[in-house]
């Protein structure tokens, strides 16, 4: 589990792109969060493809008890890099934590009015995702527990 609560990554996540003057800035900020993205080679078909996505992109989650990971890909260096984002944020959290959070971040760090339509959805789709999980992780712990 994560020493650092969703909440607290979510702030120092907002303080570095506030540094970032330019949008170019935070896109090669973005950029180099992709080239440290990992996403299992054998997740990346069509089962977990994210549809309604500019490029192509892959999403898988798993839990490990009631703390969930995440794993995510595109073929852009800069859905990779939104994508390592979120999966960065939310992964490694308790269920119930991670459907405390929203992603309003988004807007804070600049990114949400100078994405495309697209790739703005490609963003909500992986919260969503993230969120039915962690829903879905919860609902079968609380499930366990009553009949513990």
């Amino acid at each position: 589990m994560n020493t650092q609560s969703i909440q607290e990554k979510i702030k120092m996540t907002v303080e570095d792109m506030s540094i970032l003057d330019t949008m170019e800035e935070k896109f090669e900020y973005l950029m180099e969060l992709s080239a440290k993205s990992s996403f299992p080679k054998d997740k990346k078909d069509d089962a977990h493809l994210i549809h309604g996505c500019q490029s192509l992109a892959w999403f898988h989650a798993e839990n490990k008890g009631d703390v969930c990971f995440f794993y995510a890909d595109g073929d852009s260096m800069i859905v990779r890099g939104i994508l390592s984002l979120l999966t960065n944020i939310f992964s490694g959290h308790p269920a119930e934590e991670i459907l405390q959070a929203d992603i309003a971040f988004i807007e804070k760090i600049g990114l949400g009015s100078q994405l495309s339509s697209t790739r703005a959805n490609s963003i909500k789709t992986v919260f969503d995702k993230i969120r039915n999980f962690a829903t879905q992780t919860a609902g079968e712990r609380s499930h366990q527990c009553k009949h513990n």
